[in-house]
């Protein structure tokens, strides 16, 4: 009974479906599936033939990509490449030299001063030194160096040894 029935592997060469969609098709009632039992092993899983059939004349099957391509292929002609740092310095405007800034990062202000960034982050959030967050610090060129001579006053900070 059952044995002109092609089985599940013979169904998936045949048709190029996997076994998981054709289990799919079995589980949603697609396709019709029986048991061939051989002696002295399990039953063994037979599918439809004529459902089998129509699942193979509807398949569409890939065409080799070897068949596809040209026989010789040409290599693209080399583009020669711009020097990329004229490149890239011809796109970013030119920065602007401390010498002529207004408001300065806090690492300006800190290369400007000689004094250590936490420093002036200590005395900018005492309210020594005014400046403004955007959306780091900035402070102004003027407020720093008035900083400078007022907190310097002429005078030398060092402590006196004894």
């Amino acid at each position: 009974m059952y044995e002109d029935w092609p089985t599940l592997a013979e169904s998936t060469s045949k048709t190029g479906i996997s076994e998981r969609s054709f289990h799919r098709m079995i589980a949603n009632d697609q396709i019709r599936r029986e048991y061939r039992r051989e002696a002295g092993k399990k039953p063994v899983i037979v599918l439809d033939p004529d459902q089998v059939e129509a699942l193979a004349q509807r398949t569409v099957y890939p065409i080799a990509a070897a068949e596809a391509l040209p026989a010789k292929v040409t290599q693209p002609a080399k583009v020669p490449q711009p020097d990329m740092v004229a490149l890239l310095s011809a796109l970013t405007e030119p920065p602007v030299p401390l010498r002529d800034k207004f408001y300065l990062t806090l690492k300006e202000a800190a290369k400007l001063s000689g004094l250590p960034q936490a420093y002036l982050l200590r005395k900018i959030k005492d309210g020594d030194i005014p400046a403004v967050k955007v959306p780091a610090w900035r402070i102004r060129r003027e407020d720093l160096e008035s900083y400078r001579i007022a907190s310097n006053g002429g005078k030398s900070r060092r402590p006196h040894g004894g």
